[in-house]
């Protein structure tokens, strides 16, 4: 039994909450909610009234090849972006946690990432990889053919990964670094006294007592990468030959370009429920046995 004073500590501490707790609401579970209903309905063209189709939205995803064909990018762009970061920003983190003249240089060159914005930064990586651009320039010097990076099916997703792990790999350093800080030098210390060397050491210590913080890091660096929009949307539109068209742009084109918003709708909640199902398979695969 709950004694007046305790009722009157979790009012308190609950009234603390609210404020947060609304805004969780409004913010996130009333859109979530909003998209689902979404999905049930469809537009009549005519009068521009919302009719009760049921799952007719979710059963007319099997047959459309545009959207099967952007499922099977966003999961290509994932395979290829996720282990990419996650490598380089260990790499990262390794050097500028070692102790070396012009660390500190090193250090604040790894973070400008992070003082750019995406859509700047994809603006910058469009003037480089353009026909006229730096990229063209350095291969024109070295006598290589140049290449029309953003017009090519092989090349433009390559670019997307770019400039998302340009931006992406110094914010997971960061996660990654404070791992690396949180392991004690006494270990280290004996690893040395044992004989062991430097891969020997990353591989058996380093990599193991990172576990928790790489599992972090692949699980939020995954939620971001399936929501990848901007650097498609603002350089690609999809293309070409829809070697770009990901799965939140092709939500994007049928609700607001198409106007089919229940069939958009039906896109987003589909990709919701991809990822939390790959966010359960990665928290049942790669979580400690303890």
């Amino acid at each position: 039994m709950l004694t007046d004073r305790s009722w009157r500590v979790n009012i308190k501490a609950y009234s603390f909450l609210l404020p947060a707790l609304c805004l969780i609401f409004i913010f996130r579970i009333a859109p979530i909610a909003n998209v689902i209903g979404q999905s049930f309905l469809r537009s009549d063209y005519i009068t521009r009234a919302k009719i009760f189709v049921g799952i007719k939205n979710y059963m007319d995803l099997f047959t459309d090849r545009s959207f099967w064909n952007s499922v099977w990018v966003t999961i290509k762009l994932n395979l290829i972006i996720n282990p990419f970061q996650i490598s380089i920003s260990i790499i990262m983190a390794l050097l500028i946690s070692q102790k070396f003249r012009g660390r500190l240089f090193y250090r604040a060159l790894f973070f400008i990432p992070l003082g750019v914005s995406l859509p700047v930064t994809t603006i910058y990586f469009s003037i480089v990889f353009r026909p006229g651009g730096v990229m063209n320039f350095l291969l024109n010097a070295l006598n290589m053919p140049i290449q029309n990076f953003l017009n090519s099916p092989h090349w433009a997703l390559w670019i997307v990964i770019i400039i998302a792990s340009w931006k992406g790999c110094s914010f997971w350093m960061i996660f990654i670094l404070a791992g690396l800080q949180n392991i004690p030098d006494d270990i280290y210390e004996a690893s040395r006294l044992e004989g062991a060397g430097p891969f020997r050491t990353f591989f058996s210590l380093t990599l193991p007592l990172l576990s928790k913080t790489i599992l972090f890091v692949l699980v939020t660096d995954t939620a971001a990468n399936f929501m990848m929009f901007i650097p498609v949307f603002m350089l690609t539109r999809g293309g070409p030959d829809n070697s770009t068209n990901v799965l939140m742009y092709e939500a994007y084109k049928t609700t607001f370009m198409q106007g089919d918003m229940g069939h958009g709708m039906a896109m987003v909640v589909f990709l919701l429920a991809m990822l939390i199902s790959i966010l359960l398979f990665q928290f049942m695969f790669l979580r400690d046995k303890d």
